[in-house]
């Protein structure tokens, strides 16, 4: 039971057409993914329920997309969740994701179009990123549908090991091992600094601490900045 969330025009229902078979329209105004929907596939002896929710910038309850998503989220309870992420705009797309980790929800994200990215000239070690998150990211390009094949087998891995990271906060060996194994296919040139370093030295990839604690961080840090002015 797999649930797709990401911003508008992220590229989430490209996804959700690729590996469902489907053939939903493709776009962003009226009518086009006003409600969920549902498709049905199996993948390496797995039956999986993919729903494309609507597309979201946050999970505030604000607008009818952000109550639609929140509930599905909390009444429906996913097994895992794709949040697909336009890799060209992060700073805007991970605003949700912060979201959704706050939610407590096991999930792998989808970094979608990493083609513009790369055409762009940019690079992004989502390694480290994935480091920093505490969170399975994955470069995709679900128009062609690049990346996807190895993103369902990470969501295998969580799915059978309940978890993406262990007792002690640490992402599992074999979470980070896919993530290294595709790093490796899909950019063998660049090391992006330490990752060498890292498979000789093995280290626990632990989730940032902003991440899970930054509202109550700026908040202590205004409170200092009262006090002493």
């Amino acid at each position: 039971n797999v649930a797709l969330v990401g911003n508008p025009n992220c590229g989430k229902t490209s996804l959700f057409n690729i590996a469902s078979g489907s053939h939903e329209h493709v776009g962003n105004y009226s009518g086009v993914t006003v409600d969920a929907k549902e498709g049905y596939f199996d993948f390496q002896g797995y039956h999986f329920r993919i729903v494309d929710l609507p597309g979201t910038y946050s999970l505030s309850a604000y607008s009818p997309e952000e109550i639609y998503v929140r509930r599905h989220i909390i009444n429906e309870t996913p097994d895992i969740i794709i949040n697909v992420v336009d890799s060209s705009n992060l700073e805007r797309n991970l605003y949700l994701t912060t979201q959704l980790i706050d939610m407590n929800v096991r999930m792998v994200i989808a970094l979608n179009m990493y083609d513009e990215l790369e055409a762009s000239g940019n690079t992004l070690d989502y390694v480290k990123l994935s480091q920093l998150f505490g969170v399975p990211m994955l470069p995709t390009v679900s128009r062609s549908g690049k990346g996807i094949e190895q993103l369902f087998h990470v969501i295998i891995n969580i799915y059978e090991g309940g978890d993406f990271l262990d007792h002690k906060g640490r992402m599992r060996s074999e979470i980070l091992s896919d993530l290294r194994s595709w790093h490796q296919e899909y950019v063998p040139d660049h090391d992006f600094g330490s990752h060498k370093e890292e498979i000789e030295q093995p280290r626990g990839f632990y989730r940032h601490i902003h991440i899970n604690h930054g509202p109550e961080l700026e908040r202590s840090i205004e409170e200092v900045k009262r006090v002493i002015s």
